[in-house]
């Protein structure tokens, strides 16, 4: 984390379970794209799991955006925002149970 604070990035920290979605998660991922946060480099680090962060990022992002996410060690994957992914993005998470 250090590195990316040298490196002029601004960290917003969440905390997500694995194979959830917080509320808190997905407001610090949206709040980092959409508001001041968005107009510098900024990295959310998620104390859990952030893998479906990731869909967040995509209805947050602003159309065009790339957002990118990575598989330690293995690879990194970028997806353009655009309306057809949305689209896509937004009936997963509607399919989505609801933790009680």
């Amino acid at each position: 984390m250090e590195e990316l604070k040298l490196m002029g990035y601004s960290i917003v920290r969440a905390s997500n379970p694995p194979g959830g979605l917080t509320l808190d998660a997905a407001a610090a991922v949206w709040r980092s794209l959409r508001y001041g946060e968005a107009l510098s480099r900024t990295a959310v680090v998620v104390d859990g799991e952030e893998d479906l962060l990731a869909l967040v990022a995509l209805l947050s992002a602003p159309y065009g955006g790339l957002v990118a996410y990575g598989f330690p060690r293995l690879a990194s994957v970028y997806v353009k925002s655009e309306r057809a992914v949305r689209i896509i993005v937004r009936d997963v998470i509607r399919g989505m149970e609801c933790a009680s």
